[in-house]
Formats: structure tokens, sequence, C-alpha cells
């Protein structure tokens, strides 16, 4: 009979807004909620914890700060065991929403052409295959990780696709600036 072994392995995302504020973060945790990591939290199965997507963007953790703060990195602590672990991260850029018709009225532009053209939602294809107007980035290959070690994984400061930049600490800071991006599930794999 096989006896099924529990590794610990600790991951966090680290946050930080245009005030210099920086703050770690579950992965689960959902978008728009910042909940600071804590060392007593209840353990979570790998697989349930990176099924969902992570955002790029989240309201600052410190008190009295209305910043956004930007995902900056992504922190593991491997096991010291033969398991491997890789991470391959991904991001995905929303396609830009135009202005709804009063959006456009109560700044003058008077004609419903947005700052971007709204794409059809993602298709039924392969799930990096980016639909109109959404923006991918993905590492060439995946990261094996060393075991018994704290790794530090430095995520862009700027996000841009050559002809318009999608995302810096910036414009996370007002997030009508900002397009929607995430970090796809499961970046972290065994």
């Amino acid at each position: 009979m096989l006896a099924q072994v529990r590794l610990e392995v600790l991951i966090g995302c680290e946050y930080e807004c245009s005030n210099g504020h920086r703050f770690m973060a579950s992965p689960a945790t959902g978008p728009g909620r910042a909940m600071p990591h804590s060392a007593s939290a209840a353990a979570v199965p790998l697989e349930l914890l990176l099924a969902s997507e992570t955002p790029l963007t989240r309201p600052c953790a410190a008190d009295g700060c209305g910043q956004c703060a930007q995902l900056q990195r992504l922190v593991v602590r491997t096991p010291d065991s033969a398991a491997l672990l890789r991470l391959r991260p991904c991001v995905r850029f929303a396609p830009l929403v135009p202005p709804s018709r009063d959006e456009a009225d109560a700044r003058g532009a008077g004609s419903s052409h947005g700052r971007g053209a709204a794409g059809p939602p993602h298709g039924a294809g392969a799930p990096n295959t980016p639909a109109e107007g959404e923006h991918f980035f993905e590492a060439s290959g995946s990261l094996l990780l060393p075991r018994d070690s704290l790794v530090s994984l430095r995520l862009p400061y700027v996000y841009a696709d050559g002809s318009q930049v999608l995302l810096t600490l910036a414009t996370a800071a007002e997030l009508s600036n900002a397009r929607k991006g995430v970090l796809l599930p499961h970046w972290l794999i065994t």
C-alpha cells in the first residue's frame, strides 16, 4: 500500500503600491480584497490555492492608503524533498472596454469610441490563444526550483506590447487607466 506524503510549500504574492507600501497576499484571495499573508493560516492543497486567477492589482493593504498595488513578486518556499516544483507564470490582459455613452458624455467626448476596442469573449480554442484585444505574457519555459530554498520571482514593473503600455505602477494607481490583468492559474507546477 502506498503512503501519501504531505509536503509543505509556502507561497505568497508580494504587492506594492505607488506610495511604496508592500504586503504579502495569498493567491486565493479574490479580486479587490487584500488579505495579508498569515503564517497561521490553514493549509490549503496547492491545486486548490492556484486554481483561480490572481489579480495583478488590488487595493493597498496599508491603513489609510487609497492606492492600488501591483503584483511585484511571486515567493515560493520549496520543501526539502525529491518532489520537483516548477514556476511558469502566464499573465493575461483583457481587452479594453470602450466607456459607456454616459461616461463618454461626462468626459465631453460625445462619441462611443473608447481607448480601445472590445474583443469577443475568450473563445473555446487553445487556452492561451488570445481573443481580439487580449494580450499574453508567458515564460518561454518553466523554471525548475531548487529544493529546500526560498525563491522570489520578480515580475515586470511595466507590461507593454510594443505599441501601448498595458500596466505600470502608475496606471495601477488609477484603475480607470489600467486594463484588467491576471496571473493565470497553475503558475506553480508539481
